[in-house]
């Protein structure tokens, strides 16, 4: 079975416990300085959340926006701010103003884009 077949078969509350448990391990990988490994786990992160949007269910991502982890928080956010848009860049907001870095730098940025256009999300 492929992965594609892996995760069209997979249910949606299956989804959202591996979006958590990504983002728990991408910030471990932030914390060690594993980037390479980072930059896989994004990769299945970008996988879970196209499953969910293909099903329409990111807004299952939404209880995320107030996790205890500060990445399962960003990535929450950045990815419910289609279906959420206010209480996703609040989330983005007091992430920003929060000093838990790199995650408030990152959300500043996203602000800032979202603002001046140059970020549209998708």
């Amino acid at each position: 079975m492929t992965t594609n077949q892996r995760i069209k078969s997979t249910v949606t509350s299956d989804l959202v416990t591996a979006f958590e448990r990504i983002c728990l391990e991408q910030f471990e990988c932030i914390l060690d300085g594993k980037n390479h490994k980072y930059n896989r786990l994004f990769d299945k992160l970008m996988i879970v959340s196209d499953e969910l949007k293909l099903r329409d269910e990111m807004q299952a991502l939404l209880p995320f926006l107030n996790h205890k982890n500060r990445q399962v928080r960003y990535q929450a956010a950045m990815a419910t701010l289609l279906v959420a848009p206010a209480s996703a860049k609040e989330a983005l907001d007091k992430l920003s103003k929060s000093h838990e870095f790199p995650q408030a730098a990152d959300a500043s940025i996203a602000l800032d884009k979202l603002a001046d256009g140059s970020f549209v999300p998708s």
